[in-house]
């Protein structure tokens, strides 16, 4: 997920550029990347490149095998979240100035549009919508025009039922669902005041006040991350990366410097980016910390672990990151190695 300014100048372009391209329903998939039952494991992205004006191209959302090779365009979808086989995407309706969320099977078969909101009208979407482990339910945020205030929102994805989840005045930041997909973890709060991270049943009903945070950092340095076997979630004050279990109790600093964690899908390894800008990656929360890229002139953020835990993928640059090329970095874990297998590549996407 994004901060929610940067979302908005986001979707101006995407609306403009990518959804634009639209007519109605989202288009099939032309020639799926490789053959396989749901596709797990292949990586989708945009090709959108930050050190050229976005007038210069517009951007175009890709289908990869899971090494980077066999590229195929995916039409008008911006996939945004995969899981169960299912892939939730955006597309557009230029027709009825429509932003529209959709979801179909992971190889574009059985596509349905399922939700859709007014492309220029408040409530505006503010955040990337993400899907449940089930794919069950999505959830998003809406911003009020005039208001700094992000709303989060969960619905089935077999329907266009809103639940709103937050009802209190803060904007909620940053979210995830539990593996089990029956709750959601959220930072509700503003990066100037305390925010809490709360944990909610998927009707709004929340159980617990897990923590009080007093820096989530900004756009996604603070995502919350629930651990695969459902008992702890990492998260960030900014800039220490700590893991707590859901109940509160055992919490522990897993780095002094750690952004962007992320669990695997199996035990307890954790990736995030460390202080020199690598992807650190600890299996036993920070005792052990073993450096996967060790790229000194380089930066490195959001990784993603494969579904076979075998891979990490990751954005990496080179200098500022506002005025450079983004590209994905694919990681062996076991080998320690890594190769840059797409450039340029924003908001990638590993089918599950």
């Amino acid at each position: 997920m994004k901060n929610h300014n940067i979302l908005i100048l986001f979707y101006s372009f995407l609306i403009c550029g990518f959804i634009f391209g639209a007519t109605g329903c989202a288009d099939k998939i032309g020639t799926p990347a490789s053959s396989g039952a749901n596709l797990r494991g292949n990586i989708a992205y945009e090709n959108q490149d930050n050190a050229n004006p976005v007038s210069s191209q517009k951007p175009m959302e890709f289908l990869t095998n899971s090494d980077g090779s066999n590229p195929q365009p995916l039409g008008n979808k911006f996939v945004t979240g995969s899981a169960n086989g299912k892939m939730l995407y955006l597309t557009g309706d230029t027709v009825h100035g429509l932003i529209q969320f959709g979801i179909s099977n992971n190889d574009g078969s059985n596509s349905l549009i399922f939700y859709q909101l007014p492309m220029v009208t408040s409530p505006s979407l503010s955040s990337f919508p993400i899907i449940s482990p089930d794919a069950s339910h999505i959830a998003f945020t809406l911003q009020d025009s005039g208001s700094s205030t992000c709303h989060l929102y969960v619905m089935p994805t077999n329907s266009g039922n809103v639940q709103e989840i937050s009802k209190n005045v803060d904007p909620v930041t940053q979210y995830t669902f539990s593996p089990d997909g029956n709750s959601i973890a959220y930072y509700t709060g503003t990066q100037s005041t305390q925010s809490d991270i709360e944990l909610a049943h998927l009707d709004g009903t929340i159980y617990k006040i897990l923590i009080k945070v007093a820096n989530p950092g900004l756009e996604n340095q603070g995502a919350v991350a629930w651990s695969s076997d459902g008992i702890k979630i990492a998260y960030v004050d900014f800039p220490t990366l700590y893991s707590i279990n859901t109940d509160g109790s055992q919490r522990q600093r897993v780095a002094d410097s750690g952004l962007y964690p992320a669990w695997s899908r199996f035990g307890d390894s954790l990736a995030y980016e460390g202080s020199t800008g690598d992807i650190i990656m600890t299996p036993d929360l920070g005792i052990t910390k073993i450096d996967l890229t060790n790229t000194p002139l380089q930066g490195e953020k959001n990784p993603q672990w494969s579904p076979d835990d075998k891979q990490i993928l990751c954005l990496t640059w080179t200098g500022d990151i506002d005025q450079a090329t983004l590209s994905l970095r694919l990681i062996n874990v076991a080998a320690k190695t890594s190769s840059i297998i797409a450039s340029p590549a924003m908001y990638p996407v590993y089918l599950n």
